[in-house]
């Protein structure tokens, strides 16, 4: 059976296996968190220059870091998907992945767990989807959002949709995208560690 193009980016993204070079987590180490491909292809050098600036990003408080451009360029391969034309990882599966590496996840009160919640904002006539989960076990409101993200919006890390579509709004590709990175999300979920877990609401009840 032929498999369809999302049904291929999603098999493929599950075969990156996503680390840090010591295979401790991210949030223990600083480590820079890439597949294990990419870590392999950096020089020792490399990575440990990757590795310093993630932690001097995040001793800024900063959301995302950053590689050199040619770091990023010699990554960028093994961060896509193995099929011509295929998706890097998004920003919001990137933000999923980070929440819970730094061991803050939310349990809702579903039971469900809560890595990134994303939603879709207006900005500039064109369609974000944005996180909206804050990792303090709560959830930015849409102005809130938009102005954690905006720079990263402006930068073009996030990407955006044209707001017109002539077809039905489950079918605008914004919605289309944002069905399909749940699709991912879904495999790390059910794999998250109880240590990942800093906030749950089953237990608040």
């Amino acid at each position: 059976m032929t498999l369809k193009k999302s049904q291929r980016s999603l098999r493929s993204w599950t075969k990156q296996k996503w680390r840090t070079k010591s295979g401790k987590k991210s949030s223990e180490t600083g480590e820079r968190y890439l597949p294990e491909a990419a870590i392999k292809a950096l020089s020792p050098q490399e990575y440990a220059a990757s590795t310093r600036k993630k932690r001097e990003d995040t001793k800024k408080g900063k959301q995302f870091s950053r590689q050199s451009k040619k770091t990023a360029r010699k990554v960028r391969k093994y961060r896509r998907v193995n099929f011509k034309g295929g998706p890097v990882l998004t920003y919001n599966q990137q933000y999923h992945k980070d929440t819970i590496e730094q061991n803050k996840v939310m349990i809702n009160e579903k039971g469900q767990p809560v890595t990134a919640n994303v939603i879709g904002i207006e900005y500039n006539n064109k369609i974000y989807n944005i996180p909206s989960y804050n990792r303090q076990g709560g959830f930015y409101t849409e102005d809130e959002a938009i102005k954690v993200f905006k720079k990263d919006i402006e930068k073009g890390l996030i990407k955006g949709y044209n707001k017109e579509f002539d077809g039905p709004i489950e079918n605008h590709p914004a919605n289309v995208a944002a069905r399909l990175e749940h699709q991912m999300m879904n495999i790390d979920a059910k794999k998250i560690l109880p240590e990942a877990i800093a906030y749950n609401l089953l237990k608040i009840k």
